[in-house]
């Protein structure tokens, strides 16, 4: 029997469109074109670029695996535990980087061009670009920014990762303006196909964000930005807010840790004034991952107060925010206290919001124990201060509920979690006194309850802070032990 004719006006299958790989006479013809131009501009052979486009295409062929030769350029000097082996070998710099870039679009004079039984033309099957430690500096981020724009529908990169480069304002004008959407002066628009841009590691300042930030305003592709270590103060953060609640942004990830914003910069970024209601953190509708880890925080009781309450107000309103990283930030005990209300759900008292699966803070802020519990959590479940190992109480759904424990007064048995909550409201310090513990010296080492507490001197270096409720003594010492490996990449010969 025949098999049915298929009738007319039927659904149409999409058909899948796959990029095919790079044959060895492509990769031959990039390596050609670069090496020539190289020669006629005086600039030495970057011998890694023919590596990885020789040596790794047999590493990846085969095995399930994408050719990820003719994908991905990963251009780095040898590194061992964060820290290049050689420090004088040879680097790719501003001059090798424009003739790598010029290469991949196939723009420069004498290039093979594609023809239809010829190889040759831009490098088409270019994913990824991967820079580090190369001294590129502004320049060859220009040169980069020009893939980015005139690529187009040819050379369509997604990732890019510029590692160390030494890029500064000026280079990051031309990313950013490569990376601006349609405007008046700018028709046909900038990249639109890069998802996954970082640029950690680099001196770009608040006036490279300031830069980069206007090309971001109407970009409506990115999906992942990471200025970790940038060197960015409070003063860039006003134009990053500004981008931040473009209505078009696709925006997701942002990793803003290792600078030094300060509450200031938290305001700003959060929408406040200078710009209008509505704008920064508080506008977004787009972001799932924010990272604030190590950017000198909540360190001043009465701005930090504002700017917290600020953050707060922008978490509990926002639709898609799930993780909030404030780790290796020293935050006062009027930080916390003023952040604590926008992690909490105001239909479920106690609980935490369901929205929010992971928030970190500083494990040696010596905050009181069921605070620290609320504050920092992860998956649904509470972390303990201090990372108290084993014990006894098993693990329940719905571990955002801290243990019922203390009593209201009237008979009625609250969690740690509503009374903290409870406490705070009334303006009271929720770690439950000396003179309100029965039995204190039974339960561990009896400590006197100074005023320290309520007066706001909390958790500064060096300190030992008594935590009453819990009947034991937690050090809130300085951090340079946990710091130490991360300082390890970025402190390099660059």
């Amino acid at each position: 029997m025949p098999p049915k004719k298929k009738k007319a006006g039927g659904k149409k299958t999409k058909k899948s469109v796959k990029v095919s790989d790079f044959t060895d006479a492509d990769l031959e013809c990039f390596i050609k074109n670069y090496t020539n131009f190289s020669k006629a501009a005086g600039l030495p052979v970057y011998g890694p670029i023919v590596k990885c486009l020789t040596e790794h295409k047999q590493e990846f062929d085969g095995g399930g695996n994408e050719n990820l030769a003719t994908r991905q350029f990963f251009l780095s000097p040898l590194m061992k535990d964060g820290r290049m082996v050689n420090p004088d070998e040879p680097r790719l710099g501003p001059g090798g980087c424009r003739a790598m870039a010029t290469a991949i679009l196939a723009t420069g004079p004498g290039m093979a061009k594609a023809l239809p039984t010829d190889p040759g033309g831009p490098f088409k099957a270019l994913r990824s670009l991967r820079i580090w430690h190369n001294r590129i500096g502004d320049d060859g981020a220009a040169a980069l920014a020009e893939v980015l724009r005139l690529g187009g529908s040819e050379v369509k990169l997604v990732y890019l990762e510029l590692w160390h480069n030494l890029i500064g304002p000026r280079g990051c004008r031309a990313l950013g303006d490569s990376l601006a959407g349609p405007s008046p002066l700018n028709r046909g628009g900038g990249n639109r196909s890069l998802e996954g841009f970082k640029l950690d590691f680099n001196p770009i300042g608040s006036a490279g964000l300031t830069n980069l930030a206007r090309g971001l305003r109407s970009n409506t592709f990115l999906k992942n930005l990471s200025l970790s270590h940038c060197q960015i103060g409070p003063e860039g953060c006003a134009a990053l807010a500004a981008a931040l609640c473009f209505p078009g942004g696709k925006l997701s990830v942002l990793n803003l840790s290792g600078n030094h914003l300060g509450d200031a910069g938290l305001e700003a970024l959060c929408g406040a004034p200078p710009l209008t209601l509505g704008g920064g953190l508080a506008g977004n509708k787009s972001l799932t991952v924010l990272n604030l880890a190590d950017n000198q925080l909540g360190t001043h009781p009465r701005r930090s107060a504002a700017a917290f309450a600020s953050l707060a107000s922008c978490v509990r309103a926002h639709p898609l925010l799930s993780v909030l990283n404030l780790d290796w930030n020293r935050l006062c005990l009027e930080a916390g206290e003023a952040l604590l209300p926008g992690l909490m759900d105001p239909d479920r008292p106690g609980r935490h919001n369901p929205r929010l699966k992971e928030v970190r803070i500083d494990c040696q802020l010596g905050f009181p124990e069921d605070l620290f519990a609320l504050l920092n959590f992860k998956g649904g479940s509470t972390s303990k201060k201090g990372g108290k190992k084993g014990g006894s109480s098993k693990k329940r759904k719905g571990a955002s509920r801290v243990d019922p424990a203390v009593s209201n007064g009237d008979g009625q048995v609250l969690s740690l979690a509503e009374s903290a909550l409870a406490a705070i409201e009334k303006g009271v310090d929720p770690a439950p006194r000396a003179s309100q513990q029965s039995g204190a010296s039974a339960s561990g080492p009896q400590v006197q309850s100074s005023g320290a507490a309520s007066s706001g001197e909390h958790g500064s270096v060096g300190e030992v802070r008594p935590e009453i409720a819990v009947g034991r003594v937690i050090s809130t010492s300085s951090r340079s032990s946990r710091t130490s490996s991360k300082q390890s990449f970025s402190g390099s010969d660059d």
